[in-house]
């Protein structure tokens, strides 16, 4: 029975690093799209809803020091835009935080059938450790335009904190698993 149970606890760690952990962020109520024509408001701003997915890559940062996340998804909708992420062009997906406690957003998204560039202008802010952030906010700093270039379409306002992963559902399923193995063994046996 010890020997079981001390297998089933040596696999822990090795479930906890296979694959890169993708964190997942959900936009906050405070978070808005406005309709823009270059730097002229052509409307209000709208609620934004949604998320975007992320897992740490190397992204190239002007320091070696940066941390850099790489977009593997994002679903933004709000009255009038759905935005999906777009395209996987190198470092066209992706947001870096400097360890100056700044953090900058670009990415390629989809709205209304065409490929769109959203990009910081400035520097956002977070909170938690640089190389994991809890929450990312962006002040009315992130611009969306056309790929190829041209006027802003739209500002983005994104505040956004980590959705909690239930971290202890795979480990309960490999102990339960066990556990179950176990059982079945001890019925073979007697």
């Amino acid at each position: 029975m010890k020997k079981y149970v001390l297998f089933f606890l040596s696999l822990i760690p090795i479930t906890g690093v296979m694959g890169q952990p993708t964190v997942t962020y959900e936009l906050l109520p405070d978070s808005t799209i406005t309709p823009h024509n270059g730097s002229s408001a052509t409307g209000p701003a709208q609620s934004l809803t949604g998320y975007f997915s992320c897992e740490p890559g190397v992204l190239g940062g002007p320091k070696d020091d940066d941390y850099g996340f790489i977009l593997t998804s994002l679903d933004f909708t709000s009255s009038s835009y759905s935005l999906t992420l777009g395209g996987t062009v190198p470092r066209s997906s992706a947001f870096i935080t400097y360890p100056s406690a700044q953090t900058t957003l670009i990415g390629y998204v989809n709205s209304a059938g065409s490929t769109m560039l959203i990009a910081t202008f400035a520097d956002g802010s977070f909170q938690g450790p640089e190389s994991a952030p809890t929450q990312l906010t962006y002040n009315n700093i992130i611009g969306m335009g056309p790929s190829a270039g041209g006027l802003w379409v739209a500002y983005l306002n994104i505040d956004a904190e980590v959705v909690p992963e239930p971290a202890t559902w795979p480990l309960f399923s490999v102990g339960a698993g066990g556990l179950m193995l176990l059982g079945a063994r001890r019925k073979c046996t007697v």
